[in-house]
C-alpha cells in the first residue's frame, strides 16, 4: 500500500496541497477542542460519582472510550462527504480532469490516488483524537490490542465510506451535489438499512401471524423477516458495534458482550445467534463492505470520462 500510495502522482499532489491549506490546521484544533470539552465533561461526571461512593468505577472509562468511538464514527459519517464527495467533481469543475485523462495513468489510478488522499486526511484527524483514547489504557479498562482492533474497524469504516464517496464524486457533475448524494447515501446505510429491517419484520411477523391457525411449515415459510439482518451487513455502524461491544462491552444496548448476536437474540424469532454468520458478525461485514467498496473503485474508474486519452491514442496512431 506505501509503494502504491508512493507512485501515484494524484495521492501525492492532493495530499501536499491538503497538508498546505489552513483547513486541516483548522480542522484539527477544532475536532481536538470538541474532543476536550467532551472529554472534561465526562471526567467532571466519574469524579463526582467517585467522591459520591468513595471509589473509583473503572466501568466509567470504558463508557468514555464506548462515547469517543460513537462520536468518531460520527464524525466520519459527517467528514467523508465533505472530503471525498467533491473530490473529482473538482476536477471538472475546475476543468483539470481532462489533463489528467491525458497522462500516462489509467482511470483506475487515478480514482486510487483520489481515493486515499481522501483517506489518509480522514485518518489523520481521527489519529489525532488517539491521545484521548489511550486514557482508557493507563487505568488498565481496554488493552493496546483491544484498542488497535477498534481502531482498526473505525479505519475500515472510512475505507468504506470514502467509496461511496468516490464514486457519487464521478458520477455527479457538480461537487455540492455529489456531497450531498454522498451524504444521503451515508444516511441510507446507517438509519435506512435499520428502517427497512424493522419494516421487512413487522411485516413479515403480521403475515405469520395470519397464519397463525394453519400449520407450523406455513408459520415458517411466512416468517422470513430474521433474513432481513443480513441487508445490515452493508451498515458500517453494525459492523462497529460488534467489535466495540464484545471487546469493551456496551451496556446501553447489550450486557453479554455478545455484539450483534446479542442483539439478534432479544429481536428475532428463528436465526439462531449462535449461526455462523451472526457469531462472525464483524468479519463477514467487513469482508463484505471491503468487497463492495473495490466494486465502487473500479466501478468509477469504468464512468471516469476518457473521451480526451481516446483522442490522444487517435492522433499518437495516425502520426
Amino acid at each position: 500500500m506505501q509503494k502504491i500510495m508512493l507512485k501515484n502522482p494524484v495521492f501525492l499532489k492532493d495530499i501536499s496541497i491538503k497538508a498546505k491549506r489552513s483547513r486541516m490546521a483548522v480542522s484539527l484544533f477544532i475536532l481536538n477542542v470538541l474532543a476536550s470539552l467532551i472529554f472534561i465533561l465526562i471526567l467532571l461526571v466519574s469524579n463526582s460519582s467517585m467522591a459520591e461512593f468513595s471509589h473509583m468505577d473503572l466501568q466509567a472509562f470504558t463508557w468514555i472510550f464506548d462515547g469517543f468511538i460513537i462520536v468518531e464514527c460520527a464524525f466520519v459519517c459527517l467528514m467523508v462527504p465533505s472530503e471525498a464527495g467533491p473530490s473529482i467533481a473538482n476536477e471538472r469543475e475546475r476543468q483539470t480532469l481532462d489533463v489528467l485523462l491525458t497522462t500516462k495513468m489509467s482511470n483506475f489510478d487515478i480514482i486510487l490516488g483520489k481515493y486515499l488522499s481522501s483517506v489518509a486526511y480522514t485518518l489523520l484527524l481521527l489519529i489525532s483524537l488517539l491521545p484521548f483514547l489511550s486514557v482508557v489504557l493507563i487505568y488498565g479498562s481496554i488493552s493496546f490490542f483491544q484498542l488497535l482492533a477498534v481502531m482498526l474497524a473505525v479505519i475500515e469504516t472510512v475505507m468504506y465510506l470514502s467509496a461511496y464517496g468516490i464514486f457519487f464524486s464521478t458520477v455527479v457533475k457538480k461537487s455540492s451535489r455529489a456531497s450531498a448524494c454522498v451524504l444521503s447515501m451515508v444516511f441510507l446505510l446507517v438509519f435506512g438499512t435499520v428502517i427497512l429491517c424493522t419494516i421487512t419484520r413487522l411485516i413479515s411477523v403480521t403475515t405469520s401471524n395470519s397464519y397463525y391457525f394453519g400449520n407450523y411449515f406455513k408459520e415458517n415459510l411466512f416468517n422470513t423477516g430474521d433474513y432481513s439482518f443480513f441487508i445490515l451487513y452493508l451498515n458500517p455502524a453494525t459492523t462497529v458495534f460488534d467489535v466495540l461491544d464484545k471487546i469493551v462491552g456496551f451496556n446501553a444496548f447489550s450486557g453479554s458482550f455478545n455484539g450483534m448476536a446479542g442483539i439478534i437474540e432479544h429481536t428475532a424469532d428463528f436465526l439462531s445467534p449462535k449461526s455462523f454468520f451472526v457469531k462472525h458478525w464483524a468479519p463477514i461485514g467487513f469482508v463484505i463492505q471491503i468487497i463492495v467498496s473495490f466494486y465502487l473503485l473500479r466501478l468509477s474508474a469504468a464512468k471516469l470520462n476518457n473521451t480526451t486519452r481516446r483522442v490522444k491514442r487517435g492522433k499518437k496512431n495516425n502520426n
